[in-house]
């Protein structure tokens, strides 16, 4: 996780580096592990962060093993539908 703040803080006196592709996936990571500390810290997150966290559980959902707790069929497949078309949006670049 900390590849890319070396190679920001080494840029001026090594400028021939090229930083090294990652995966969507990464920065997710990367953004979510500090959500983490800051609701454990403050007690509660912002909106976006709130977001931010709902969209990776929409993502990872299967992945993650949420567990289904809502027992009404129709929700369930709505639920379900939703999540197809979260995980059909293009990743962010």
């Amino acid at each position: 996780m900390s590849g890319v703040a070396n190679f920001l803080k080494y840029a001026d006196c090594d400028p021939d580096p090229l930083l090294a592709p990652h995966h969507p996936q990464q920065s997710m990571s990367i953004i979510g592990f500090p959500t983490l500390r800051y609701r454990r810290i403050t007690g509660d997150v912002s909106l976006k962060m709130r977001a931010f966290d709902y969209w990776v559980e929409e993502l990872g959902y299967e992945e993650l093993g949420i567990e289904e707790l809502d027992t009404n069929p129709e929700r369930v497949k709505a639920f379900g539908d939703h999540r197809a078309q979260v995980r059909a949006l293009p990743m962010p670049k």
